[in-house]
């Protein structure tokens, strides 16, 4: 019995560890300016925005959207050319979402994109660089004044339409994280790598940590009280109690990282110069190379939607994306699905072993277009030649996603 165990055991492990270790698939994102900033919104894995700037300081930028979980991707703002520099984007709901960047720029949307309304706090010139939201009302958005050293910190709670400038923060920070709750927040980045705290819903901040002179941090994630902050030399530094105190931890790579995703007290993913990724199974103890890219470009963001696909946004243009892995015992709902002709020149029907109780056709937008209830079939004669999204729901609350062509 022993040896059937231990058999079994093993056979399991290898099996998880072959489902997981799946490749980084680059994405055509129609552009070649920098992925600066990634959002997918939670509760879904379709729908994806991402804020572009062709350089640093100084250049043009766009607000890119994927409605297929990031297989094709679609300018949507501006609607046509190119405005300044975009550096931050986040959507608190697929519809819901708000972008800042250079000279000023911070607005919102309330229809997936189409539109924005200028909601900015500012008129001196700032930078947006950071905006996060813990929920619906409740966010900051961080700006970085040209010339000037230190960060000014905008804080809402009512989803934007008032602004409250924070006090305290003496330092530059390149990212800021909720931690557990809507009052604690964390700020990282320079000089010396600075960390901050906030316990009033960022509208005051105290330094936590100084590390090391001329040395800088430019991302920071949390999961729970665990949290990482990540910047140049291959420095981390950890903290298990909401960021109170923080551990230097040296990466044995001497790049600078400025990408992160904390999934839990154990497993971090980062990624920056070098074209490399690298993650940790055992709280940033050791790090394993990830991946590992031709060296040219960089990682400025990393995001996983709900169901653990990744996205790493690169300097190139490039989107990569990784695959969720499945669990044992996990079928591929996707799969059950089948829905055809595929091209179409009407009238589309979708096969499944259960009831079909809701089919919708969305655009590149993320805009409704058609629906229907309770058929297997929906007519789209009428829509335009393109490609479209059909999102499918069966009677067992199952859903899937199907790109299909109109000709």
């Amino acid at each position: 019995m022993k040896t059937i165990t231990l058999i079994f055991t093993l056979c399991i492990s290898l099996f998880s560890v072959s489902m997981y270790a799946q490749d980084w698939e680059p994405l055509n994102t129609n552009t070649t300016a920098r992925i600066y900033d990634m959002s997918f919104p939670a509760g879904q894995n379709e729908v994806g925005y991402a804020a572009t700037g062709s350089g640093l300081f100084e250049g043009e930028g766009t607000i890119i959207k994927t409605i297929d979980g990031g297989d094709s991707w679609s300018q949507i703002y501006p609607a046509s050319g190119t405005a300044d520099i975009l550096r931050s984007i986040f959507f608190t709901s697929v519809d819901v979402g708000y972008a800042g960047g250079l000279n000023d720029i911070l607005m919102k949307t309330t229809d997936g994109g189409a539109t924005w309304t200028d909601i900015s706090p500012s008129t001196a010139g700032d930078f947006f660089q950071t905006i996060v939201f813990f929920d619906d009302d409740n966010g900051i958005a961080a700006a970085n004044p040209e010339g000037v050293a230190s960060t000014k910190i905008y804080v809402t709670d009512d989803a934007g339409a008032n602004w409250q400038e924070a006090t305290g923060l003496i330092h530059a920070a390149y990212d800021v994280s909720y931690v557990s709750d809507v009052n604690t927040l964390i700020a990282a980045g320079q000089p010396n790598q600075r960390i901050s705290k906030s316990t009033d819903g960022g509208l005051t901040w105290t330094v936590v940590n100084t590390g090391l002179p001329t040395k800088l941090l430019l991302g920071v994630d949390f999961a729970g009280d665990y949290g990482v902050a990540v910047g140049s030399n291959g420095d981390t530094y950890i903290t298990n109690d909401a960021g109170d105190t923080w551990e230097r931890n040296l990466l044995q790579e001497s790049g600078n990282f400025q990408g992160i995703h904390v999934f839990d007290s154990e497993r971090t993913i980062i990624g920056g110069s070098n074209e490399k990724m690298f993650m940790t199974t055992d709280g940033g103890m050791n790090w394993e190379l990830e991946y590992d890219g031709p060296n040219t470009e960089f990682f400025y963001d990393i995001e996983f939607t709900d169901n653990n696909t990744g996205f790493a946004g690169l300097s190139s243009g490039v989107i990569l994306r990784k695959a969720a892995p499945l669990s044992i015992g996990e079928s591929n709902i996707d799969s059950e699905f089948v829905i055809y002709p595929n091209p179409t020149t009407g009238v589309l029907t979708v096969s499944s072993k259960t009831s079909i109780v809701q089919i919708e056709i969305y655009n590149q937008l993320g805009q409704v277009l058609q629906s229907s209830s309770n058929e297997n079939t929906i007519d789209i004669t009428k829509l335009n030649s393109g490609i479209y999204l059909a999102k499918i729901k069966d009677d067992n609350g199952n859903t899937a996603s199907k790109k299909i062509v109109k000709q």
